[in-house]
């Protein structure tokens, strides 16, 4: 089973997001109730607090204005960036539906090991506005979810 630790602050809506869609295959927590290390680490936390906990993780998922604050409390042996800007991994989709897809920008590697390539993934059943949904949509891409065509151009994510 994945550790997925979500930092954000209390009532935030990722964690729950996260519970909705990798459930029962990963556990969704906050750093203060599991000890790391962890499989992903999700730095929900918009604009930064302070943060005093050192976390670890094989993977980082974080807002990517929010990157540098996040890297100097995680160390990580790789990092996810989502959000509104080029240079982040996930952006929301130009092409294919307001709020529905995300793009990812480049390639990545799940925490399997496997590759995937760049595409459109859509995000329209998930839980949340569009920064929830692209958190959960990087997480559920490093754990390998498997993407399932249908007759658009962009593919379904399942864990299933």
């Amino acid at each position: 089973m994945r550790v997925i630790a979500v930092d954000e602050q209390p009532g935030g809506p990722v964690r729950a997001a996260l519970q909705a869609a990798v459930r029962p295959k990963s556990l969704v927590t906050a750093p203060c109730e599991t000890p790391p290390p962890y499989d992903v680490v999700v730095w929900a936390q918009n604009p930064c607090p302070p943060q005093t906990m050192s976390l670890s993780a094989r993977a980082l998922t974080v807002c990517g204005e929010n990157a540098g604050p996040a890297l100097e409390h995680c160390r990580c042996d790789m990092v996810v960036t989502y959000g509104f800007s080029v240079r982040d991994t996930l952006t929301p989709s130009a092409t294919l539906g307001e709020g529905r897809v995300v793009s990812l920008q480049r390639g990545l590697m799940t925490l399997d090991g496997r590759s995937v390539e760049p595409m459109e993934v859509p995000v329209g059943h998930l839980c949340g506005d569009m920064e929830t949904r692209m958190a959960v949509a990087a997480v559920c891409l490093l754990l390998g979810a498997e993407q399932q065509k249908n007759e658009s151009s962009a593919g379904n994510i399942s864990l299933s």
